[in-house]
């Protein structure tokens, strides 16, 4: 256990160095969805590396869930996604930063961009909602904390603190783009949870890139 400890926290440094650290560079809010060739490749590599390793200690199983819940658990996700944006609109107007991005101009180059976003939205889903999540609750569950009310609040604690590390991620799109991308984490998450695969998730975050890719290019 303690060589599977060591190996996960050296994942999540590897992951943190290369991937996660460069994200907070916002000195810029021009976006080029374009990756290259190799960076795809990087990408889904690592997707699939962190899905397959999550499996070793993880406690999730997919479920099979009835279609009302599956409802409920979309009304969640537009809820999470909707209602800051509205809010944020309507008051806080100034807390927006719109990005400039960089649009496709043929086909080849569409489908390049549809591939990078089905692509980035699979890489955030399964580390932020799948292998960060359930290998800090894995660390901090070998803490032999014995009170319920600890092991509750650790809990809280560590999914709160990984959900605010993708929001930091969303630092390009301003103080509304961290707010919006924390209140959507957070939904994903529960959503991962309740169906034990970041599947769902990972569904309704290609749709929601898409429309705002959509959104910022019209």
């Amino acid at each position: 256990m303690k060589k599977l400890s060591f190996f996960i926290i050296a994942v999540q440094l590897a992951v943190l160095v290369c991937f996660i650290l460069p994200s907070f560079d916002v000195k810029s809010n021009i976006i080029s969805l374009q990756y290259s060739l190799s960076e795809l490749i990087v990408f889904f590599l690592l997707i699939v590396f962190c899905f397959c390793f999550t499996k070793s200690f993880s406690p999730l199983k997919i479920r099979r869930l009835p279609l009302l819940e599956y409802l409920k658990l979309l009304l969640l996700a537009v809820f999470a996604l909707a209602v800051p944006v509205l809010v944020i609109k309507k008051f806080f107007p100034q807390l927006y930063r719109i990005p400039v991005i960089i649009a496709p101009q043929n086909t080849p180059q569409k489908v390049l961009v549809a591939v990078s976003v089905i692509i980035a939205a699979a890489f955030e889903e399964v580390l932020y909602r799948y292998f960060l999540p359930e290998s800090v609750l894995y660390l901090t569950g070998k803490m032999n904390i014995t009170k319920p009310a600890a092991k509750k609040a650790v809990r809280y604690i560590a999914e709160t603190v990984v959900t605010a590390l993708f929001a930091a991620q969303h630092a390009y799109l301003g103080p509304a783009g961290i707010i919006n991308a924390f209140s959507a984490g957070a939904a994903f998450r529960l959503i991962t949870v309740r169906t034990g695969s970041p599947l769902f998730s990972l569904i309704l975050h290609c749709l929601n890139n898409f429309i705002s890719f959509k959104t910022y290019t019209c």
